[in-house]
């Protein structure tokens, strides 16, 4: 098959597979959708025929194998995404919301969403508390993710208003007032703010190695509690608006990533600190113990030392 194409065969194979009498089946459906504008069009059925003897191309269910479960399917409601939808119309906006998570429409289960800013923002460069050497963090707040896009500004805006807490809102009420509820919501942050960081900015270009990269600064060994105590605060805020999460990251690519957009560094170690010793406490005292902590945000598969630091210690398990 061309590799520009891509199959969806909707099956009744499970006879075959785990040796039922059928010999042969054929698909019940074929849809394409292909780099030439096919977009879920019918294609030519499969039939599938059961051999006598098993090859190497042969596919073997075992039942009662159970290993990874899936938690969910769907996507990400970041600022970016709440600015295009705020460039349609409210019903139009409201249509495509209802395509993507209701029962009617892709019913998506899972979604991640920042917090604060991050590559996925308009502007960036923010954080929910701006305030220097906060430590009550008096300053914090959700105004940033409910300021909206003034149109002259954003002229291409038709709803000014609208901003990610709203979209963040919308979906939910658009999962709670249908009998599938099963909803997700993974947070992450890109960053601490500013002023918790050893470089006290997002993001820097640093010229002393022989080829500059962009670092996003370490958090600061006297910030690892208000730190905790800031993603929080986080979800108290969210959950005085009606809205809970199931999972959590301490930090979106604690590696770096070498972009030039928000980004913070933190060791397997600092991390299986900032759980252990300061997150989860923080998280359990205020009700939310039953917030997933996921270890090792990275968009690398290299993570046997991260994970073995994180896993490997006491505080953090």
């Amino acid at each position: 098959m061309n590799k520009s194409v891509f199959q969806l065969s909707i099956l009744a194979v499970a006879g075959l597979m785990v040796g039922c009498t059928p010999k042969s089946v054929e698909s019940s459906q074929v849809l394409l959708t292909s780099e030439a504008g096919a977009k879920c069009d019918a294609g030519q059925k499969v039939t599938f025929v059961k051999t006598k003897a098993a090859s190497e191309e042969a596919v073997v269910v075992d039942l009662t194998d159970e290993r990874q479960t899936i938690d969910g399917f769907g996507g990400s409601l970041t600022e970016s995404s709440a600015y295009v939808l705020a460039c349609i119309t409210p019903e139009q906006r409201k249509q495509v919301l209802h395509e993507l998570f209701g029962e009617e429409g892709a019913n998506f289960s899972l979604v991640r969403t920042q917090i604060g800013a991050s590559d996925f923002s308009v502007e960036g460069l923010y954080s929910l508390a701006e305030k220097e050497e906060d430590f009550a963090l008096e300053s914090f707040t959700l105004d940033r993710d409910k300021e909206g896009f003034p149109q002259d500004k954003y002229p291409a805006v038709k709803d000014s208003s609208y901003d990610l807490f709203y979209m963040m809102k919308e979906v939910w009420n658009i999962k709670q007032s249908q009998s599938d509820k099963t909803y997700r919501i993974l947070a992450s942050p890109w960053t601490a703010p500013a002023w918790m960081k050893d470089n006290n900015t997002y993001y820097e270009r640093d010229y002393s190695l022989p080829e500059p990269i962009h670092r996003g600064g370490k958090l600061r060994t006297d910030c690892y509690e208000v730190y905790a105590n800031y993603l929080t605060r986080y979800f108290e805020e969210y959950r005085k608006e009606g809205i809970e999460f199931w999972a959590m990251t301490p930090e979106n690519e604690p590696m770096g990533n070498d972009g030039g957009w928000e980004s913070m560094e933190l060791s397997g170690e600092d991390e299986a600190n900032l759980i252990g010793k300061y997150l989860g406490p923080a998280l359990e005292k205020a009700g939310f113990g039953d917030v997933k902590i996921l270890g090792f945000d990275q968009n690398t598969f290299e993570s046997d030392a991260y994970t073995s630091a994180i896993y490997g210690n006491e505080d953090s398990k």
